[in-house]
């Protein structure tokens, strides 16, 4: 019995069996696909509303990606009431007095990083 890696022999990876392959040619001969068939009867008018919503729920995911949920961190440890206070600072300041809040924060942004990039 031959011991090591098995050449030849089989079918190649990734080439679909001949049912698979037929389906697809029938499919792009069709010039049809599913999700074309889904839309065209999403967009006809003369049909029930119910099924047209039918088929833009099976439609959509193919059109659209799903939103995830996404977690928003401002601020590090900062409490809600601390930030509120902060903003209703800022919005009682001049527009001289924010320039001025903008460059220090910019500063000790500036210093942060030179602090932990070497």
């Amino acid at each position: 019995m031959a011991k090591g890696i098995k050449t030849g022999g089989g079918s190649r990876k990734g080439r679909p069996n001949r049912a698979t392959a037929k389906r697809e040619a029938e499919i792009t001969a069709s010039g049809l696909t599913p999700l074309d068939f889904l839309l065209t009867v999403m967009r006809d008018g003369s049909r029930e509303t119910a099924e047209r919503m039918d088929a833009a729920k099976a439609a959509a995911p193919y059109c659209h990606p799903r939103l995830a949920a996404q977690t928003l961190s401002i601020g590090g440890e900062a409490s809600y009431e601390d930030r509120l206070r902060l903003l209703c600072e800022l919005d009682a300041m001049s527009d001289e007095q924010l320039v001025s809040r903008e460059a220090a924060l910019r500063a000790e942004l500036e210093e942060a990083e030179r602090g932990r990039h070497g």
